[in-house]
C-alpha cells in the first residue's frame, strides 16, 4: 500500500510543476518499483483575459518590407513598451517569409516584465514581394542595301527601375541583308535583381530593303566576261583588261597572222601587174 497526494501550489503570477509525495506506509516496497512522472502546470495569470498579438505582412512590389504588429486592448494597470517583428523580405526570390512578434514587453504599473505571465495569443503573418514592371523600347529604322549593318541605338528606354536600383540597357539589334528584324536588347543588371522585375518590351523593327538594281554584292562579283554584248566575251575582257586575250591556243594566232601575211603579198603583186598592163 502507497498514500499518494499532490503538493504544487502557485499563488503569485506565474506558472510551477505540479508536485506530489508518494508514502510507503504500507506493504508496497519503494526499492521494488521505478516511479515514472508526467507533472502538470499550475500557471497563474496576470488576468484571465486573452491578449491577442497579430503581426502583419502581405504582399509588396519589388522593395524591400517589414511586418507590423499590433496588441489588442490590455486589462488595466499593464502597457506595452516594445513590440516589433524582425521579419523582413527582401526579393522575389525569399518566397514567403514567416512574420511574428519576437520582440514583445508588456509591464505592470511597477515596470516589472510580466510578458510571460499573461495569457498571450500570437497570430502570425507573412511577407511576400512581387516583380514589379519593367519597361523596354527600342527605336526602328530602315534603308536600301549597302553591304553595312543596319543599327538603331539611340532613343532606346529602361523604364521603372526602383528609385536607387541600377540597371544599363545596350541595344543589339543589327540587320545587314534586305529583309526585317527586332532590333533586340541586353540588360547589364546593376544593383537591381533581375528576378525582382518582370518586362515590358516595345522592340522597334530594323528593315533593309533591295536595291532597284538588285543586290550589288552579286553584280560586283560577276566577271566581266560574262556580261559582254559582241559576242566575244574573251574579246572583251581583253579591251577591259588591255591584255591579249587568251584563248587557250597560241599555234592558231601564229596561223592567222601568217594568213594575213601572205593576203598583203598577193594583193601587192596584183597591183604591179596591172600598172605593167596600162603602160603597155
Amino acid at each position: 500500500m502507497v498514500t499518494f497526494a499532490t503538493t504544487g501550489s502557485q499563488t503569485d503570477v506565474g506558472f510551477s510543476k505540479n508536485s506530489y509525495t508518494l508514502d510507503w506506509d504500507g506493504t508496497a516496497k519503494f526499492t521494488n518499483y521505478d516511479v515514472w512522472e508526467n507533472l502538470g502546470t499550475l500557471t497563474v495569470t496576470q488576468t484571465a483575459d486573452q491578449i491577442v498579438v497579430t503581426t502583419t505582412g502581405g504582399t509588396f512590389e519589388c522593395r524591400p518590407h517589414g511586418a507590423s504588429v499590433t496588441v489588442s486592448q490590455l486589462p488595466a494597470g499593464l502597457r506595452v513598451v516594445e513590440t516589433e517583428s524582425s521579419a523582413v523580405a527582401t526579393h522575389v526570390s525569399d518566397g514567403e517569409v514567416k512574420a511574428t512578434a519576437d520582440n514583445l514587453k508588456i509591464i505592470n504599473e511597477l515596470g516589472e516584465d510580466i510578458t510571460d505571465k499573461l495569457n498571450i495569443t500570437f497570430v502570425d503573418g507573412t511577407i511576400s514581394i512581387v516583380p514589379r514592371r519593367l519597361f523596354v523600347s527600342t527605336e526602328g529604322g530602315t534603308k536600301l542595301y549597302d553591304g553595312t549593318p543596319l543599327a538603331a541605338i539611340k532613343g532606346a528606354k529602361l523604364d521603372g527601375l526602383v528609385a536607387g536600383e541600377t540597371a544599363t540597357l545596350i541595344v543589339t539589334g543589327s540587320q545587314t541583308d534586305a529583309g526585317s528584324s527586332p532590333n533586340t536588347y541586353q540588360i547589364q543588371w546593376g544593383t537591381a535583381h533581375a528576378d525582382d522585375y518582370q518586362l515590358s518590351e516595345s522592340l522597334g523593327t530594323l528593315t533593309v530593303t533591295a536595291s532597284s538594281s538588285g543586290d550589288p554584292a552579286v553584280k560586283d562579283s560577276q566577271p566581266a566576261s560574262t556580261v559582254a554584248s559582241n559576242g566575244s566575251s574573251v574579246a572583251r575582257s581583253a579591251a577591259q583588261t588591255g591584255g591579249t586575250p587568251n584563248t587557250g591556243d597560241n599555234t592558231a594566232v601564229t596561223a592567222i597572222a601568217g594568213v594575213a601575211v601572205a593576203g598583203a603579198a598577193l594583193i601587192a603583186l596584183a597591183l604591179c601587174l596591172r600598172v605593167k598592163k596600162s603602160k603597155r
